[in-house]
């Protein structure tokens, strides 16, 4: 869950391989749950850019 926002989501069958990978699993995911909230490309792309590593 995001502090400042509360948006919170799941990703449901998390494998440990995903572990390794845990950044593009969860930028990928939380990506796609942006688009399910109608958030805009640009919009997500600024959200996802914070997310960087």
């Amino acid at each position: 869950m995001n502090d400042r926002t509360l948006f919170s989501f799941l990703v449901p069958d998390l494998l440990r391989r995903h572990i390794r990978e845990l950044d593009r699993v969860f930028r990928t995911n939380l990506s796609c749950k942006l688009a399910e909230e109608g958030i805009s490309p640009g919009d997500t792309e600024n959200i996802l850019a914070k997310y960087q590593g």
